[in-house]
């Protein structure tokens, strides 16, 4: 349990050591047999697999295993954690970036819901990022764009609206528009800027 808590932060602040706590996760799993945990643990293995080792579809396939533990272990805590990683790391990589879309839309009020408030984020970091990269409507995103910057304002995930700043940027860039027209958040932007 330390281990998965502690994964997120090192992916974010010590990437390099991420192996050691996948693999550590892995490792238990095999001893002791799977448990709700085994869901994310998986999918921290798969991005293992997919950015250090280049195995695309063993990644993808850590991926799948660990959505499948998900739904053994009935563990919708921690499908905010596990479907940020599956449908923002590993899935556009085998999969039209376009099918990620959906999950992880869904997945942001679910995280909600359960007070996962960081993965909350990251899958609204991950959902617009993939909106852009499948060639959403720019006219559309600037809309979806500001909804979301102020959500992650109001529950103040600040780490998050940092990373989702320059999404709103491009945004805006691309449509020659002004990025949002909420004064609040027009400040955040300049601010952050």
């Amino acid at each position: 349990r330390i281990l998965s808590i502690a994964i997120s932060t090192v992916f974010v602040t010590s990437p390099n050591h991420l192996p050691l706590f996948a693999f550590r996760m892995l490792r238990l799993f095999l001893k002791y047999g799977d448990l709700p945990l085994a869901s994310f643990g998986y999918t921290s293995v798969g991005i293992i697999e997919r950015a250090a080792l280049g195995n695309l579809l063993r990644g993808y396939e850590f991926g799948r295993l660990g959505v499948r533990m998900l739904e053994k272990y009935d563990a919708a805590a921690l499908e905010g954690r596990t479907t940020n990683v599956v449908n923002g790391m590993l899935r556009h990589w085998v999969e039209p970036i376009r099918n990620t879309i959906p999950d992880l839309t869904a997945a942001i009020s679910r995280a909600e819901s359960f007070g996962d408030l960081e993965f909350s984020g990251y899958l609204i970091i991950n959902a617009g990022s993939n909106r852009l990269t499948a060639g959403d409507s720019l006219a559309e995103l600037h809309d979806i764009f500001q909804e979301m910057g102020l959500r992650l304002r109001k529950k103040k995930l600040h780490a998050s609206l940092d990373m989702y700043l320059p999404l709103i940027r491009m945004a805006a860039k691309l449509r020659n528009a002004p990025p949002l027209e909420d004064q609040q958040l027009q400040e955040l932007i300049t601010d952050a800027a």
